[in-house]
Parts: structure tokens; sequence; C-alpha cells
């Protein structure tokens, strides 16, 4: 029996493109956005960029002193900066899906993957816009009650979606190894990062110490493998887009 032909990776530069657009966070993050527009505040969570925090035994009175008026214009810049952004996490993961399906083939969990990766962003440009308006708030006179619910809020939205974000890696990961058109090593990788970041997930509502604190930090490794593993998928593709397609051999009769 004549062996199958190997399959070429069918390559893009949509996937690379929407890691640059995705890592362009880190202009609000490290403060470069309040330089450039004047606003400056280090928001609720006190950090150089806009942090919210994700511990639950804050006291309140604290939680409410955090909300200034400066830290309500700085969140509120920064959320208007991570709805431009952060829909490149979504842009890497569609063209991954684009570049399968055309050196592999359709794959349900492809699909499942882009509306994983969608709700995480949703929820995290969610989680900002929602601590800007807790800082509006805050700053127009409401009550020390409503602004800490409204600060829980906006906190569990951020840590939670940590569960989307990881299924997301996990799945696309999956149907690379599938495709076996990806390094065995990259697959590999995309996987372990996803499933930690699904443990973060499913521990963000233990975020009061002991045990499964000390989980949830240890698997905030998956964010960083999540970048690598990005970035080298988006060259990996960006570079294949550059080479010519074989021509497919007639089937044997």
């Amino acid at each position: 029996m004549a062996q199958s032909a190997q399959r070429q990776l069918v390559g893009n530069r949509w996937a690379l493109a929407g890691a640059i657009m995705y890592l362009l966070e880190w202009v609000a993050i490290v403060g470069v956005l309040a330089a450039v527009t004047g606003i400056h505040g280090a928001g609720p969570g006190g950090a150089a960029g806009v942090q919210i925090p994700t511990a639950t035994g804050t006291k309140p009175a604290d939680i409410f002193s955090g909300y200034t008026a400066a830290n309500a214009a700085a969140t509120a810049l920064s959320a208007g900066w991570y709805g431009l952004v952060l829909p490149g996490r979504i842009l890497l993961i569609a063209g991954i899906r684009q570049a399968l399906r055309r050196s592999w083939g359709d794959s349900a969990l492809a699909d499942l993957a882009v509306a994983a990766m969608a709700l995480s962003v949703l929820m995290e440009i969610a989680s900002y816009w929602v601590a800007a308006g807790v800082g509006q708030a805050a700053t127009s006179g409401a009550d020390q009650s409503a602004v800490v619910t409204g600060h829980a809020i906006a906190s569990m939205l951020n840590v939670g979606l940590f569960s989307p974000l990881g299924l997301s890696i996990l799945a696309i990961s999956v149907v690379m190894w599938q495709s076996r058109v990806f390094p065995w090593w990259l697959c590999l990788l995309g996987g372990l990062s996803g499933a930690a970041l699904c443990v973060g997930g499913l521990t963000a509502g233990f975020q009061t110490g002991g045990q499964f604190q000390q989980v949830a930090n240890n698997a905030q490794f998956g964010v960083l493998g999540f970048w690598v593993w990005m970035l080298i998928t988006g060259v990996i593709l960006f570079r294949a887009a550059g080479q010519p397609r074989r021509k497919s051999s007639p089937a044997p009769r």
C-alpha cells in the first residue's frame, strides 16, 4: 500500500498579526499609555499600570479608598485600549484555525477554541470596564457597599477569564497535534500551558490563601507558556505563508 503524501502546512500572516496586536496591551500595563495621554493613576491595585486586585481578603474601607478620580480615569482609558488590542487573541486562534483548515481539514475543537478565546477576551475587557464604572461611582458619591460589590464583580471576571483562555489554547493545541503539520513539542507546550490556565481558572474562587491559593499561583506559569507558544506558532505560520505550495500527487488507481 502506498504511503500518503506528507501534509504541507499552509500558513498565513493573521496569527502573528493577532499575537502582536494582543501584546500591545503592555502599552497600558507599563504606563506608556498614561504617559502619552497625561492621564495618570495606578488603578485600584496600586501597580504602575492598571491592575484589578484578585484577593478577597482586603478590607472594604481599603477597597473603597483605592478608587480615586485619577484611578478611575486611568482605568477607563486602559479599558478602552484593551478593547482595541485584546481581540488580537481571537485573531490569533482564528488564524491558526484557518491554517488547519487549509492544511488538514475542519475541526469542531478548532471552532470551540475560537469561541472560548472570544469569551475570555469579552470577560477581560468587561472586568476593566466594570472597574472603571465602579471608580466613576466611587468618585460621584456612591456608598461603600456598592463600590465593594462592583469591585468583587470586576475581580472575579478578571480571574475567571483563565478558564476559557486555557480551554481555547488546550483545544487548538490538540487539533494542531492531530493535524501533524506542527512540531510535536509546540503542541505539547500549548497543551500544558492551556491545562495550567484551566487549573488557574478553576481555583479562581479560592483567592483567600491556603492550599488552593498556592495551586492558583503555581498555575500562572501557563501565561508565560502561552506567550511563548503564541509567538512561535505565529512565526511558523508567517514563514509557511511565503513558501510555494506543493502540487498534490494524483491518487493511485
